[in-house]
């Protein structure tokens, strides 16, 4: 299947653009294994309760081959982590990836210090991938 994938090319909120791709449907099989990362206010931010915000995080490397996912009871006192933030064309999960930058939604007013552990997620190590048909 076709489908139109957009996306930021320089910056969040910069130049997007727009690349049609084919779509395989797939899935993957987890190893009983996984790691957290500690994700870290790289800048004081200033949060408004219920208005999502990007946070810059000190930067760390997702090996390929690996998917991650939040890890809800460790969180900041002010909100929640939604998503982890990389720009330029969406990778696949077989490549590597910088993550630089959070999406952040506030549950209260405040003030999130450089340094602040922001969030704990959970990195999954995938095995292998399973092709399905259509």
């Amino acid at each position: 299947m076709k489908i139109n994938m957009k996306y930021w090319v320089d910056k969040l909120g910069g130049r997007k653009e727009r690349a049609e791709i084919e779509l395989k449907p797939f899935g993957y099989r987890m190893v009983p294994i996984t790691q957290w990362k500690t994700l870290i206010a790289k800048e004081a931010v200033e949060v408004r309760r219920g208005k999502p915000c990007i946070i810059e995080i000190k930067p760390f490397s997702i090996p390929g081959d690996t998917m991650v996912g939040p890890l809800h009871i460790m969180r900041h006192a002010l909100g929640t982590v939604l998503d982890v933030v990389e720009c330029g064309i969406p990778r696949r999960v077989e490549d590597e990836k910088c993550i630089s930058k959070v999406l952040f939604l506030p549950v209260e007013d405040g003030v999130i210090k450089d340094g602040d552990i922001v969030a704990v997620i959970t990195e999954m190590v995938l095995a292998y991938y399973l092709a399905f048909h259509s």
